[in-house]
This record gives C-alpha cells, structure tokens and sequence, in this order.
C-alpha cells in the first residue's frame, strides 16, 4: 500500500528542512506524535535510530535509511507481519515549498488492516504536513 499527501509552504527550503529532519521540533507541530526519544541533539543522519509513539500505533523504533540534503529523507519501521518505509520530499516551488509526505506499507498486516491503516494513515499524512506548514507560516519557523 502506498500512501501520499502534497502541501505547499510559504516558506523557504531551508526553514522546512530544518524542522522536517530535526526530531527535537517534531512534536512542536506534528500532532500525531505523543512521545519522541533521540539520543542526539541536531539533525538526523543515516544510519540513526529514534523511538516515536504517534497517535493510534505502538511506540515503535525508526532507522533513517537515507538522506538527500535538503531533497528528501527515508526512515523505516518494522514489527511482526508489517514494514512502513516514510519517505518526507521537499521540492522549492514558486515562492515556496512543495512539501509531499509518502508511506509504503506492506506485509501480510498490511492487507488484513487495510481499510483501518487506509483510513488513518490518511489522516496522518494531511494532519503532519497541515501543522508542518500552519508552524512554520505562523510562526516564521522561530522556535
């Protein structure tokens, strides 16, 4: 199952990458996260792991597979017959940002929780990147 949200920010590429691979500002605008463990301070990097406990799922652990600076970045989590592989692009546009959030799931759970993970992941993905860009366009992405 593939998943995909596009929003567009007012915002520079800078500003939203900064708050897209800093986990420490996660929680300020993601309200789908409800706890958050990073043992580094900064940026993520590939190869780094984090625990996330977002609303409606399991605490689960995280691995940052890749990273294109300023592009996009991969992370993946697994737990017994699921894997979800997030994926967060960034693309200058205009005057601003095409901000595009994609999760592929699959995974034997993947197709017996399908309605159930369709409808909630949906959710996800246009409630993450609507606070994404309501943070950074109110706030100018000051901290």
């Amino acid at each position: 199952m593939k998943l995909s949200h596009n929003i567009f920010i007012m915002s520079s590429v800078d500003e939203v990458w900064k708050h897209t691979v800093t986990p420490s500002k996660w929680s300020k605008w993601n309200p789908n996260i409800q706890d958050i463990s990073y043992s580094e301070d900064g940026e993520l990097t590939v190869g780094d792991t984090f625990q996330l406990k977002q609303v409606g799922m399991a605490k689960a652990e995280w691995k940052v597979l890749d990273i294109q600076e300023k592009k996009s970045c991969r992370w993946m989590t697994t737990s017994p017959g699921i894997k979800i592989i997030a994926q967060h692009s960034i693309e200058a546009k205009d005057k601003g940002v095409s901000n595009t959030l994609k999760l592929e799931i699959t995974g034997f759970m993947s197709f017996l929780l399908y309605p159930i993970i369709l409808l909630s992941s949906k959710s996800a993905l246009k409630k993450e990147n609507e606070g994404l860009r309501n943070y950074i366009v109110g706030s100018n992405g000051k901290d």
